[in-house]
């Protein structure tokens, strides 16, 4: 079996032991105790590529529990502003080999003298980053082989989610909230019924993957750009969508919030257009229901990945994602369908799944 499609189809069995290891309590059991003796005013994550993607739900979740979160790519943060970088932060650097260029010359660059709190989350606490880090969280997927990421943005997803739920707990001062175990038991019953969900979807990979590709026609389509447009915990996952087409297939793909499309690339509507519009269930599930239905009026092709009801919009297919009574999980919920359809593009163009030509596993140079 192709190297990448067998990181993707392990993906179920990774979420269960997420959701085991988090219901009880193995997964931050010792981050917890340590982070409540540590005084903290903000978080700030960085990564690169997936890992920064990745960590857009928990940043998310972070602000709206009222917290100071940042979200910014190592690189910038590395030339343009480490200075921003104080005592009082606790800053999450995210990398999933732990080796990144950009993640060591960061670390490298902090003065032991007033150097913020680093968390590393990485599926390699051997790592420089896990050597290096104050604290260390691994993200639980293992080591992943192929170029393109897989099952180490779904479980970074959902580990960095499941991390701010518990940084939530915290107060600015440091002091712990009172633990809510019923609270922990519904995110946990949340990541278990994305396994499951993710498990019956992945097990018509073959099925689907034709019908994806059927869909975008890329022989009869081959300089296609593919739009990718979300809103909230989803443009994550349009963001890592693009990546994965674009490292994948070598086409065109863009991501965009479903606000920044209506400010100026709405004007490419028309019949040579096709977008992927992320609608799962959550607060602007309809205002992706409603771009689809316009970029239908102007002749263009829809993929619309959804866990909600049907649409019967022409030139339109609808995927149904699988579903969770959380939010901010559907940004892992939502990548699985891109996945199948960046391997089965990659096999009509004649290319291997997940492997590259040019590009490392392990960008080791700026």
């Amino acid at each position: 079996m192709n190297l990448y499609l067998a990181e993707v189809l392990q993906q179920p069995e990774i979420f269960r032991q997420i959701g085991t290891n988090y219901r009880t309590g193995t997964l931050f059991f010792d981050l917890a105790a340590r982070l409540n003796h540590r005084f903290f005013k903000r978080v700030i994550f960085s990564g690169m590529g997936s890992s920064l993607y990745a960590a857009y739900p928990a940043y998310l979740y972070l602000l709206e529990q009222g917290f100071s979160a940042n979200l910014c790519d190592t690189s910038e943060l590395l030339h343009y502003y480490p200075s921003a970088l104080q005592p009082e932060d606790l800053v999450v650097l995210v990398s999933q080999s732990g080796e990144s260029f950009e993640i060591k010359a960061l670390l490298a660059s902090l003065q032991a003298a007033g150097r913020p709190l680093i968390l590393g989350a990485t599926a390699n606490p051997e790592s420089y980053l896990g050597q290096h880090a104050d604290l260390v969280l691994d993200i639980g997927c293992g080591k992943e082989k192929a170029i393109a990421s897989s099952k180490s943005y779904i479980a970074t997803v959902i580990t960095l989610y499941l991390l701010a739920r518990q940084l939530a707990k915290i107060k600015g001062s440091g002091s712990a909230v009172p633990g809510d175990a019923a609270a922990d038991n519904v995110a946990a019953d949340a990541v278990m019924a994305l396994a499951e969900g993710a498990a019956f979807y992945l097990n018509g990979w073959e099925e689907e993957a034709g019908r994806l590709v059927d869909f975008v026609d890329p022989i009869s389509h081959p300089g296609q750009t593919y739009f990718l447009i979300g809103r909230g915990p989803a443009l994550s996952s349009a963001n890592q969508g693009a990546l994965t087409l674009r490292e994948t297939t070598r086409l065109n793909a863009a991501s965009l919030s479903g606000g920044q499309f209506r400010h100026g690339p709405r004007e490419m509507l028309g019949p040579e257009f096709l977008a992927m519009i992320f609608a799962p269930s959550g607060k602007t599930s309809e205002l992706g229901y409603k771009l689809a239905r316009e970029v239908c009026q102007y002749g263009g092709r829809v993929i619309l990945l959804t866990d909600g009801v049907e649409s019967d919009l022409r030139q339109t297919l609808v995927v149904k994602v699988p579903s969770c009574p959380d939010e901010f999980l559907m940004a892992a919920a939502c990548e699985l369908p891109i996945q199948l359809l960046a391997y089965g593009v990659s096999l009509a163009r004649g290319l291997v799944p997940g492997a590259s030509q040019i590009i490392s596993k392990i960008t080791s140079e700026e």
